[in-house]
């Protein structure tokens, strides 16, 4: 029997705001029952952020794996375990508090904001973690020993959408793992994505498959 495992999953990583302003209203409006009203409000003054996130779960609506600007690992080892970037995100994104307009790019799955060319451990481990080597103040999805090689084709990035809605697109597009077995089985390759919202500060983790090959494991989050 066959030892891989199919996943149509899709996380979202939903942020919870600090308000640290003045919500002013204007226009009072008499309501009448059952009937609707426009309210309208202002922020004075102050800042809103991202401390902390909620996991769930929801139905597998990915963005399209299609197009975008194609990433080259071109700073490892034989193109493989590389950081590249900084990358523009389109647009301005908090995360945990703080405002990014670049990320970087980890060939082992998984994006960041800040760089680190040393960050290039794929072991599988629980988060957060401090041991040498291990990507931090970033996103995970699917994080194990991939290798997308030398081409720009595996892995690629665009952003999508018009203020203040738009979106980040990062995605591994039938990447293979590094381990010899698995590279050169096609069916074992990798498909995955990370999208960045912008208003609302919502990570969405897309998996479409991630096989189990020579029991490897991954660390999403």
């Amino acid at each position: 029997m066959k030892n891989t495992l199919l996943l149509l999953l899709a996380a979202f990583f939903t942020s919870t705001f600090l308000q640290a302003q003045t919500i002013v209203g204007s226009n009072d409006t008499t309501i009448c029952l059952g009937l609707p009203a426009n309210l309208n409000a202002e922020l004075i003054g102050g800042s809103y952020g991202t401390s902390s996130y909620t996991f769930e779960q929801y139905a597998y609506t990915p963005e399209p794996f299609i197009g975008g600007t194609g990433v080259t690992f071109t700073h490892g080892l034989q193109y493989d375990d590389c950081v590249e970037g900084p990358f523009n995100i389109g647009f301005s994104f908090c995360f945990f508090n703080q405002y990014y307009t670049q990320f970087y790019i980890g060939s082992n799955g998984w994006i960041g904001f800040t760089g680190n060319s040393s960050w290039t451990s794929f072991s599988a481990l629980p988060l957060p973690n401090s041991a040498p080597g291990t990507p931090q103040n970033c996103i995970f999805t699917p994080w194990l020993d991939w290798y997308p090689g030398t081409g720009n084709n595996v892995v690629r990035y665009y952003t999508t959408g018009t203020a203040p809605n738009r979106k980040l697109v990062v995605y591994w597009n039938n990447c293979p793992m590094y381990n010899g077995t698995c590279r050169t089985n096609p069916e074992m390759n990798g498909t995955f994505q990370i999208v960045l919202n912008e208003q609302n500060s919502i990570i969405e983790n897309h998996i479409q498959y991630k096989a189990v090959c020579q029991n490897e494991k991954a660390t999403q989050g």
